[in-house]
């Protein structure tokens, strides 16, 4: 795990030049084999507008780390994804995509109910990342990420009351799912990949950790543990504990 700490300006840069050498890095290596990249929404999206689309093509299937059950296209994760000008490039290079976005039964109607249940949109994620998982079994798995100032990352909320619903939720053997984070998050319709999928699977990951209302975050990354008796926090407390068991990540950040 490195830590980079810029100024603001360069921070999204300085993140899409690490993410853009581990594709180039992949790509020259590894040949016809697949990539799956997972882009994580918030700010984190800021890193998109330095990302080289060519670097993607045929042999890469652009998704997102997590999403929101919702048919807004201004809240849910892969419709903001799609507008960008690196999906869309992308896209037209013949990147493949595993679409997350919730059409809805009734386009004219004012509630917009979706045409998934909650659950059903998670396994359905779900699903076509075992389809990916089990066509490409050398293929390769890079994300973005973001951190919370409460310590989550994803859609993976922290459950410090409660560590066995956490443990239920994000440590099981699914590698996405579909829950209610209410009481967590303003927005408590949640589908992410979980623990699980990161410890198997994911492999280098750049973290875009932006403003002073991380550090707190920071921290909890960071925390040796050790401080007069204190052990670390766990992942149910802190979610972004889970970057030190990745492989290769690379944190970028403008906290001092």
């Amino acid at each position: 795990m490195n830590l980079h700490r810029l100024g603001t300006n360069a921070l999204a840069k300085e993140a899409a030049k690490a993410l853009n050498l581990k594709l180039a890095e992949t790509k020259a290596n590894m040949k016809n084999k697949q990539t799956l990249l997972l882009i994580s929404g918030g700010s984190a999206l800021a890193i998109l507008d330095f990302l080289d689309a060519d670097l993607t093509d045929e042999n890469t299937t652009i998704s997102v780390f997590d999403d929101r059950h919702t048919t807004d296209p201004k809240q849910n994760n892969f419709c903001l994804l799609s507008e960008t000008e690196f999906f869309k490039k992308s896209v037209a290079r013949g990147a493949r995509t595993i679409d997350t976005s919730l059409p809805s039964d009734s386009p004219a109607s004012s509630s917009n109910t979706p045409t998934l249940s909650l659950q059903e949109h998670g396994q359905q994620f779900e699903n076509n990342i075992k389809k990916w998982l089990k066509e490409n079994p050398e293929g390769i798995v890079l994300a973005t990420m973001g951190v919370g100032p409460d310590g989550h990352t994803g859609g993976m909320m922290p459950f410090p009351e409660n560590p066995s619903l956490f443990q239920n939720l994000f440590e099981s053997e699914q590698l996405a799912i579909g829950y209610d984070a209410t009481g967590k998050n303003p927005f408590v319709e949640r589908i992410t990949v979980t623990m699980t999928f990161i410890k198997k699977y994911l492999s280098f990951a750049v973290v875009y950790m932006s403003g002073e209302n991380k550090r707190e975050g920071l921290g909890k990354i960071l925390d040796e543990g050790g401080e007069q008796g204190a052990s670390a926090p766990s992942l149910a407390e802190a979610p972004c504990r889970i970057l030190r068991e990745i492989p290769e990540v690379e944190i970028f950040t403008d906290i001092s």
